[in-house]
């Protein structure tokens, strides 16, 4: 992912060359090589992060990260009037995804982990991509029929990696486009839709639907593949 925002922050440069958006992109440029490097040690930094959510318990931190997410369709609807309700937006995905890491690093740490807190938070996570996704086709600059492709290729992925564990395999969190990967380009993808338009007649939001959709159906296919290798070991 480091190498797409690198390329990306040289393309804002030569198209967009003026000072506040190059300003802008930077800051998020910077956000997001910092989450990057976030994930390759990940473990260890949401121990550090999580602690001063202790007092919390886990369920309360997936119901905030799932509010967040709730808040997101509505800031998206207001990006009809006001376009830098897009930034908005982007925030509100990042705290969400942010709280959604935390929820279970927490009931770790407390030893509070549970098969309930685990089906609340999968349940919630799955209306967060539908509020999110699904939002796009609200803020005007995205189809409704690009949104749907989007989630398709979403809950496509996310439902083979969950079936997998429903059949004794074990959840499956790896493929071309993972969850963490998914919330990067999400958060992400409103700042850059408010600098410029997109490419080849397609807004920014609508490029993003469509690579939701490819990569989420190949993830989905390679989630697919590993279960059935190993469910055929079992036989």
């Amino acid at each position: 992912m480091g190498s797409y925002l690198v390329f990306a922050s040289l393309l804002i440069s030569l198209i967009y060359p003026h000072r506040p958006c190059q300003k802008l992109f930077n800051t998020y440029y910077k956000l997001f090589s910092m989450i990057e490097r976030f994930r390759k040690d990940i473990d260890s930094k949401l121990n550090d992060l999580a602690k001063p959510f202790l007092k919390f318990s886990p369920n309360t931190l997936t119901l905030l990260s799932f509010f967040f997410a709730l808040l997101t369709p509505l800031t998206f609807y207001m990006v009809r009037f006001y376009k830098a309700a897009l930034i908005l937006a982007g925030v509100f995905i990042a705290i969400s995804g942010i709280f959604d890491a935390l929820d279970g690093k927490v009931a770790r740490l407390k030893t509070q982990e549970s098969k309930k807190g685990d089906f609340l938070d999968h349940l919630l996570d799955r209306y967060s991509d539908f509020f999110i996704i699904g939002g796009f086709g609200l803020t005007g600059f995205c189809k409704l029929d690009f949104a749907f492709l989007g989630l398709i290729g979403t809950l496509f992925a996310s439902y083979a990696g969950t079936q997998a564990e429903a059949v004794g395999v074990g959840r499956i969190y790896s493929g071309l486009l993972t969850r963490a990967d998914r919330l990067i380009l999400l958060v992400f993808a409103p700042a850059v839709q408010f600098i410029f338009y997109g490419f080849f007649g397609f807004t920014i939001l609508e490029l993003i639907c469509l690579a939701f959709f490819v990569l989420g159906q190949i993830t989905a296919i390679q989630r697919a593949y590993f279960a059935w290798k190993e469910l055929s070991k079992k036989e």
